[in-house]
């Protein structure tokens, strides 16, 4: 399928500032490397900002609607908290923090809106994944709300830019090392051994 210029724009900015950031980009830099007049780019995107936007609400679609196809297999629920969570964390990964620093300084209101996103989708996702997850007892037999909130506050922190910056780690350590966490205190014995067994095999 052939893109319209306003699917192009958006797709190499996204390519650019999930990559670059993009507090250092200008519209004249992104006209000049696509060959295209600057007033192209303001015809559908009028600043900046709305650019910007474009490209941190379909990161975030993206996220929601795979992650509702691995909601949707046929695993079993430990192997889709632990292909959830790793895919989740992976995409977040692939993200600079360079982006994500310049959304919260410079645009701290879409950095309000990814956090309450993504607050959303994890609240659908992992609320189901838990009820399954008790019930099959993998899970902590602990109240829901309890357990999905502990879930969201978890994966939030990992890519918060002053947790990262202040203690001078990089999104990949805070994601390797929160997993482990997160599965040590959601499962129960018999949810963890498999989640273990699930890691040997990825090997």
């Amino acid at each position: 399928m052939t893109l319209n210029y306003k699917e192009k724009i958006e797709q190499f900015c996204e390519n650019k500032f999930l990559k670059e950031g993009f507090f250092k980009i200008t519209m004249d830099e992104i006209a000049s490397e696509m060959l295209i007049s600057k007033k192209t780019i303001y015809k559908y995107y009028p600043s900046k900002k709305d650019l910007v936007q474009s490209v941190t609400e379909n990161f975030v679609k993206k996220l929601h609607s795979e992650a509702i196809d691995f909601l949707k297999s046929d695993c079993s629920t430990v192997e889709k908290i632990e292909n959830i969570t790793s895919f989740i964390a992976s995409n977040f990964i692939m993200v600079s923090e360079k982006f994500f620093f310049d959304l919260e300084r410079v645009y701290p209101d879409l950095w309000q809106l990814l956090e309450n996103q993504r607050f959303v989708i994890l609240n659908e996702i992992f609320g189901t994944i838990i009820e399954n997850g008790k019930a099959q007892k993998v899970i902590e037999d602990k109240p829901n709300s309890l357990l999905v909130e502990f879930v969201i506050s978890t994966i939030r922190g990992i890519v918060n830019p002053n947790f990262i910056m202040f203690n001078s780690l990089s999104i990949q350590e805070a994601v390797e090392s929160t997993i482990i966490l997160l599965m040590k205190s959601l499962l129960t014995n018999e949810g963890y051994s498999q989640f273990l067994e699930l890691k040997e095999r990825k090997k």
